[in-house]
């Protein structure tokens, strides 16, 4: 009897040595934005309109080795509704819809059979905004280099989806487009569109789930005089 517990006590004399051997492992996450004019730039926090892709990392320092598991889990901070949860080192994601948002990691790890809770690394505040667009009545391609272009006016927000066309009277397409910092320069197959009313078609989607369905009378005025009053 006495050797068994003499083997036992050393059993655990022993796994008590090993675990103090082992370095357990440290972690720290970051976060990389792309949107707009930023392309995969580090942030700790982000505001700003849809679509926004996040890449979501955890920089593990694990010199032994040890077994990990990874928990991303993004919630919608006013309703702490879960969005997902992916069980992956690195992830991403795509923001297309408004609300503030928390991305957060839960990591453990096993050390000698035990499940052992990493502590708990930095977390990201994301908030994309509401949806705004609005389109102008007129544009003149004049080569003044003034209102050339006619696209939807600049302070667009959060815009996830958009198709926008012209037509002339007759109901002949002049242009199109689905990129909404794009736009029509006046001209059909190379040649210039003559002076008047053409038909805007656009329709879009807004990350707050609004939907713009615009139809309305365009003008277009090459001969219009930039310097005598002005257009909205």
């Amino acid at each position: 009897m006495k050797r068994i517990i003499s083997f036992l006590t050393l059993a655990m004399l022993c796994a008590a040595y090993v675990a103090a051997q082992v370095t357990e492992p440290t972690l720290v996450t970051k976060m990389y934005v792309t949107a707009g004019d930023k392309v995969d730039e580090e942030a700790t926090e982000f505001s700003g309109n849809a679509p926004m892709t996040a890449r979501f990392e955890a920089e593990v320092d694990n010199p032994d080795g040890l077994e990990i598991n990874y928990e991303w889990r993004l919630t919608r901070q006013s309703t702490r509704e879960l969005v997902f949860s992916r069980a992956e080192q690195n992830t991403e994601f795509t923001f297309v819809e408004s609300g503030t948002f928390l991305m957060e990691l839960r990591w453990s790890y096993r050390l000698n059979g035990d499940l052992i809770e990493g502590e708990s690394p930095a977390s990201f505040v994301v908030t994309i905004n509401e949806s705004r667009m609005e389109v102008p009545n007129a544009f003149t391609p004049n080569d003044d280099g003034k209102n050339e272009i006619f696209r939807v006016k600049e302070g667009y927000q959060s815009i996830v989806e958009f198709h926008a066309a012209v037509f002339n009277r007759q109901g002949k397409k002049m242009y199109s487009w689905d990129d909404i910092s794009k736009g029509w320069d006046g001209t059909c197959n190379g040649r210039e569109c003559p002076d008047g009313a053409y038909y805007l078609v656009i329709d879009a989607r807004g990350a707050d789930g609004r939907k713009y369905k615009i139809r309305k009378t365009i003008n277009l005025l090459r001969t219009y005089d930039s310097t005598a009053s002005s257009l909205r």
